[in-house]
């Protein structure tokens, strides 16, 4: 069977949500984010999406014995920074993406995992990205490498983290012209 999602497919989601509804699915998908307090204020992300993004690069950027974690470097900032100097709504769409990849009902129905995103372990995070990653729905793999893409260029980017995989950073040029 190839990658596609067929209709019995789509009918066998419907069916499993309708009965994560009739079983309490409402209360699901109003369970509440475990959230982060950002160290300085946002400029596009609202406090669940920052949440997400602080979630989601825990798993993508974690501490090790000698790696600093990304919460460490302020990552999910930096992602609130590099959205903000994107076109205007791109912001807004990553946001509704991240608040799908939150919701506990999709979750449950997409995942059997019925707890927001936030509110997992870190082992369970990984275990969802993971899913994302390998989904038969294309918007789940294409927020899946938008969020791991985001979350690692300010993550390797920052010299802290050079010091300790030993990259003495880009090279420096000299002016041109400079008459030096």
């Amino acid at each position: 069977m190839s990658g596609l999602i067929t209709r019995r497919h789509v009918l066998g989601l419907a069916a499993a949500g309708s009965a994560v509804l009739a079983a309490g699915g409402v209360g699901l998908a109003l369970r509440g984010s475990v959230l982060r307090e950002p160290r300085r204020a946002l400029r596009v992300l609202d406090p669940v999406g920052f949440s997400v993004v602080a979630a989601a690069a825990d798993v993508f950027c974690p501490a090790t014995e000698t790696l600093p974690s990304g919460w460490d470097l302020l990552v999910p900032e930096k992602v609130d920074d590099l959205l903000a100097a994107q076109l205007p709504g791109a912001g807004d769409e990553l946001g509704q993406a991240l608040l799908l990849l939150e919701n506990a009902l999709v979750g449950a129905v997409l995942d059997a995992r019925p707890r927001p995103f936030t509110a997992c372990d870190p082992a369970v995070r990984l275990e969802v990205l993971r899913a994302w990653q390998r989904s038969a729905i294309p918007l789940r793999r294409t927020v899946y490498k938008a969020l791991r893409g985001l979350c690692s260029a300010p993550y390797w980017a920052d010299p802290v983290v050079w010091e300790h995989v030993g990259y003495p950073g880009p090279p420096r040029y000299a002016a041109l012209g400079g008459g030096q």
